[in-house]
């Protein structure tokens, strides 16, 4: 089976916002990054906040704690935010190494018992189908993972018809049960 489709670098950010919210790692790493530094900067912040009441408080120190406290709170309100827009810069990258300044890259994929096969342009991209990690699905894309954090993007308005798209579906699936 060959399916013939294009990326955008909507695509592009479409598969980081989906492996970012579907896989596990990420999550944890995104906890991690939007709790643990806060609460450090908070124990230092507590202590602080207890040496002055045993020492007496001064203009500086009420200051210092005012600023730190709200940096804190900002922090945990606005870091998964700012993580979405290192995800878009992520994507914007991605897009420009596979397809420079194109507004699109167009792209074939061939679908054999053995292997998949992604060609874009002079690029070749062929996996076993037990090299496949995983194949995952959105209400737009089909992902068909290479590795733990890449994935084929195919857009599901690719295909023609929702039998198409289901024959394809079932297909890769088979093909990849088959190699296990």
């Amino acid at each position: 089976m060959k399916i013939d489709y294009e990326n955008t670098i909507n695509d592009y950010l479409a598969f980081q916002l989906f492996h970012e919210k579907h896989s596990t790692s990420a999550r944890h790493q995104l906890r991690i990054w939007t709790y643990v530094p806060p609460i450090i900067l908070f124990m230092f912040w507590l202590f602080t906040l207890i040496m002055r009441i045993i020492r007496g408080f001064n203009t500086f120190t009420i200051v210092y704690l005012i600023v730190v406290f709200v940096f804190i709170v900002f922090w945990v309100l606005f870091f998964p935010a700012l993580s979405r827009g290192r995800l878009k810069n992520n994507a914007k990258k991605m897009y420009t190494e596979k397809a420079g300044n194109a507004e699109s890259l167009k792209k074939a994929l061939t679908l054999t018992p053995d292997e998949i096969v992604e060609t874009s342009g002079q690029t070749e991209l062929k996996s076993k189908w037990n090299a496949i990690n995983d194949i995952a699905e959105n209400d737009s894309f089909i992902f068909i993972y290479t590795s733990p954090e890449e994935a084929m993007i195919i857009p599901k308005k690719a295909f023609k018809t929702q039998s198409d798209l289901s024959s394809f579906i079932d297909l890769t699936k088979h093909y990849k049960e088959q190699s296990s």
